[in-house]
């Protein structure tokens, strides 16, 4: 949210511009070392499209709305690199993201879940701690999926873990976090963050590429909508605040992407943009 629009663009290993008839043109070299010395959260923040150019550099195909949150700590163009060499170079595709729905248990209870139909069966089938397979399959699992893609040509598996309920219950997750970045996995994590205590937090900050904070809603909506009576909006924004400290804290602030996602209801349609800015005034990347 700090970096600024640009009309530049990073396509695969190239860094390039657009000239004034809208042609791929090559950049200044100072302006491509300044694009070279970006982490990649700094990329991904700002630049925002993509574009398919033919053998002469002529754009054939554009896109302005390819955002972070959709592909962190990957982009777009780790997609089309693996569509192209299967295409061209008959590569097969190696694994590059995978979820993991490894909680069904939550303390929320929102009127819109996304997951609320999909866990009526397994609520059902499976007990309250929620996942019957043990720690070392699980660590297996990831193993087995970070290899398949390694031995494709690709390292950094997208490891996004969200639950089909609350995954800040998983009682292993410290242990799954550190496996996976020892994999060389990437970890997002997609929670409310009701639970998110202080050893998790670290954990979280030592070891995940993306931390994501849900909003059911803002301000006073946010209790009506999450069916939460115990943790409110302000224990949610403090959280926030807690882990962008400890972000800074532990020097993670160019790599570790921290962002929200929130309904838009029309009940706050009026105040989103000051809910926005906060963020922003907090450190959160994106939202």
């Amino acid at each position: 949210m700090g970096l600024e629009q640009t009309y530049e663009y990073l396509v695969g290993e190239r860094i390039i511009g657009l000239d004034q008839e809208g042609r791929v043109a090559p950049l200044q070299k100072g302006e491509k070392e300044n694009i070279e010395n970006l982490s990649n959260k700094e990329r991904a923040l700002r630049f925002n499209g993509f574009v398919i150019t033919d053998e002469r550099g002529n754009i054939v195909f554009e896109d302005r709305k390819r955002y972070a949150q959709h592909f962190f700590p990957l982009s777009v163009i780790d997609y089309a690199k693996a569509m192209y060499n299967f295409e061209r170079h008959k590569k097969p595709i190696p694994i590059l993201s995978v979820d993991s729905h490894d909680v069904l248990q939550c303390d929320f209870k929102c009127q819109d879940c996304l997951s609320a139909h999909g866990t009526n069966f397994p609520v059902k089938q499976f007990p309250k701690d929620n996942f019957r397979m043990d720690l070392e399959t699980y660590k297996q699992m990831l193993k087995e999926i970070a290899g398949y893609s390694e031995k494709r040509g690709f390292r950094g598996v997208r490891f996004e873990q969200s639950g089909e309920g609350n995954p800040d219950y998983y009682k292993h997750r410290q242990e799954i976090l550190r496996y996976a970045k020892e994999l060389g996995m990437q970890s997002v994590y997609v929670s409310a963050g009701s639970k998110i205590n202080d050893p998790l937090m670290n954990s979280l900050v030592k070891n995940a590429s993306f931390i994501r904070i849900s909003f059911p809603g803002i301000w006073e909506a946010y209790k009506h909508y999450s069916g939460q009576g115990e943790f409110t909006f302000t224990d949610a924004m403090d959280g926030l605040g807690r882990i962008v400290e400890e972000r800074d804290r532990q020097g993670r602030r160019r790599d570790l992407m921290i962002g929200a996602r929130a309904a838009l209801r029309a009940e706050h349609s009026d105040t989103y943009f000051n809910f926005a800015n906060r963020l922003k005034d907090l450190g959160i990347d994106s939202l």
